[in-house]
């Protein structure tokens, strides 16, 4: 009877164009669900990835969802864009966490085999003697060419003893051939040369 009551008060509100009155035991309606967003699983390991701080995490995300996709078996299937973005974030990210805890490179051996004993020294004398493969100073003459063999030879001379030398010494040698380095790529870069 109530039921039938409801609705003849709706039907007759409506036509009286008074808004209806709220049910008393009815609440204010409910918000919207937030949206779920749903992650592919590639986008979730690429967010893994990306979080971990050091080698031993990002292994641990590798053997993670190695272990979940061969237990899924997934078909294969071919890579989609998304897929490929991903994949390119991914690498970028164990890249760049792998290779922040690298030592640098060791210096170029030099063509003559000479070392100093400091390496940063050792990538100057290396980088000075490809000087001489440059056309634009064999061009320069042989008097050009004389004066800088002249040069490599004095530092040469200067830095052979630095193989017994304290590490103090050595260390300042080093920020000091850093300097050297870019003094000769600039020089050698003026003459059209590119070491």
């Amino acid at each position: 009877m109530k039921a039938i009551a409801c609705v003849v008060a709706v039907v007759a509100s409506c036509g009286s164009g008074q808004k209806p009155q709220p049910i008393a035991n009815v609440g204010p309606p409910a918000p919207a669900p937030a949206p779920v967003e749903h992650k592919s699983d590639m986008a979730m390991m690429r967010d893994e990835v990306c979080r971990c701080a050091d080698a031993p995490c990002l292994d641990d995300v590798v053997k993670k969802w190695a272990a979940k996709a061969s237990d899924e078996r997934e078909e294969k299937k071919e890579p989609t864009e998304e897929d490929m973005r991903l994949a390119k974030q991914m690498t970028e990210c164990a890249t760049k966490l792998m290779t922040a805890s690298m030592p640098p490179p060791p210096p170029p051996p030099t063509t003559s085999g000479w070392t100093s004993g400091v390496p940063e020294c050792d990538t100057v004398i290396a980088t000075y003697e490809r000087l001489f493969d440059c056309d634009a100073l064999k061009a320069a003459g042989e008097a050009a060419n004389k004066a800088q063999r002249d040069a490599l030879d004095a530092m040469k001379r200067g830095w052979g003893d630095l193989k017994d030398a304290p590490q103090a010494t050595k260390d300042a040698m080093a920020e000091g051939c850093k300097q050297a380095l870019d003094g000769i790529r600039q020089s050698a870069a003026a003459m059209g040369c590119t070491l």
